[in-house]
């Protein structure tokens, strides 16, 4: 399985079907499942840079980024 195909069973699974219609459900899970992709890339992108240590005079706070993708996609943290 993929990360992708994880990604969405995540997300199905965290929408409650029963309180939204077919339309409803369907938005409601893209949703999820757009907010799961966005908090994953942030997260490879802070893991990354953390992991290469860049050097304070080049990035002083790499980790920016990762909070940048996020904020971006309005997801929070």
């Amino acid at each position: 399985m993929t990360r992708i195909e994880e990604l969405a069973a995540i997300a199905r699974d965290s929408v409650n079907k029963g309180v939204y219609g077919v339309d409803e459900w369907i938005r409601e899970d893209n949703k999820a499942f757009a907010k799961l992709i966005v908090k994953e890339c942030g997260k490879v992108v802070y893991d990354n840079a953390i992991e290469r240590r860049v050097r304070p005079d080049i990035n002083p706070r790499p980790t920016h980024y990762a909070i940048a993708v996020l904020d971006h996609f309005g997801v929070e943290e």
